[in-house]
């Protein structure tokens, strides 16, 4: 099963990887991104560690009209450029996902797209929601 995240930004405040490390590394969140150069060319899995284990995910970016199937949601203001942030079966990988996008929001002016709700979540709400979903992740077998 894939889980597809929204996360709705401004283009022109996209952050470089340095710039969304160093958001990570402040937020004390230990996710560590590998640098996959510039963002809007890259396309697919984008490799991380979240909490000194191996993780990542897919990384889909570009306009709304070409990256969001349907109608937009209600209260974009303007923002145009969305995320897609890809994870399969893997709750790290979700829980990195999330917390990592979520994280960018703060840079890029976004919101997150509650899939239970419909609703949009600033930065701060959604990286809780996000925050909160690392409980679930069961411990590595040894």
């Amino acid at each position: 099963m894939s889980v597809d995240s929204f996360f709705f930004v401004r283009d022109a405040k996209l952050p470089t990887i340095p710039q969304w490390q160093a958001a990570l590394d402040r937020a004390g969140v230990g996710i560590v991104l590998e640098d996959v150069g510039e963002l809007r060319k890259h396309t697919g899995y984008l490799p991380a560690t979240h909490r000194g284990h191996p993780s990542g995910f897919e990384w889909f970016y570009g306009p709304l009209a070409e990256n969001f199937g349907g109608d937009p949601p209600d209260g974009l203001d303007g923002r145009e450029h969305v995320i897609d942030c890809v994870t399969h079966s893997d709750m790290r990988e979700l829980v990195c996902g999330s917390v990592a996008c979520s994280v960018l929001l703060q840079l890029a002016d976004g919101v997150f797209l509650d899939e239970e709700t419909g609703g949009l979540l600033d930065p701060a709400a959604a990286l809780a929601q996000a925050l909160s979903m690392e409980s679930h992740i069961k411990p590595p077998k040894k």
